[in-house]
């Protein structure tokens, strides 16, 4: 779990709250005790940053008095109904930390022009202080749709499928071409670039 120091010295992000539906989650559970089910769709801001994923920090142009991120995966392939860690990193030059409320702060989700992911934030109050400099906090990117249900209509949302526990479960996405995007619970950060990743068809077994 990321964590940050933290302090009530500086003024506070407002949280957004929304209702959780079932999900596989691809956001970075920073903290969160006590969360109660709420819910928002994740739209990303169109905004770039100036870095690449994978970039290392040496390769990244740094600008004066700002705050941006970049993604960073292990992989632009990955199978439907899989996962793969990567993480978001934070470079603040803003000359002084960076405070926000929420449950989960930052979120990494696949989407095409097709799919368009759901991000489901709890509603938990954790303070996250964001250090001068650079860091880097968790996310876990799934192939797998991020909500699904088991009533006869639908929607929008995919009907859900039994895993290995015998539990409902979103189904995998279709193979293709998707963009991993980063989400924000609140706009901290102007959206960096997204990667392209290349889902994949299930290998058996």
């Amino acid at each position: 779990m990321a964590k940050g120091n933290q302090s009530d010295a500086e003024s506070v992000i407002p949280v957004m709250k929304c209702t959780v539906v079932l999900l596989v989650a691809a956001f970075a559970t920073l903290a969160g005790t006590g969360c109660s089910s709420n819910a928002s769709r994740g739209a990303a801001d169109s905004t770039a940053s100036s870095t690449t994923v994978g970039a290392s920090p040496s390769t990244t142009t740094t600008v004066p008095h700002t705050a941006f991120a970049r993604i960073v995966l292990p992989a632009t392939t990955l199978g439907a109904g899989s996962s793969m860690k990567g993480r978001v990193v934070l470079e603040n030059n803003t000359g002084h930390a960076l405070h926000a409320i929420g449950c989960g702060f930052f979120a990494v989700a696949l989407q095409n022009a097709h799919y368009r992911p759901q991000i489901a934030w709890a509603s938990c109050a954790h303070r996250y202080t964001f250090p001068v400099g650079e860091s880097s906090y968790p996310v876990t990117v799934e192939a797998s749709y991020l909500g699904c249900t088991s009533a006869a209509s639908a929607g929008d949302e995919p009907a859900c499928i039994v895993d290995g526990d015998g539990h409902p479960a979103p189904p995998p996405l279709a193979p293709g071409t998707y963009q991993a995007t980063l989400f924000q619970i609140t706009r901290l950060v102007p959206t960096p670039p997204s990667i392209t990743v290349h889902v994949t068809n299930m290998t058996p077994g």
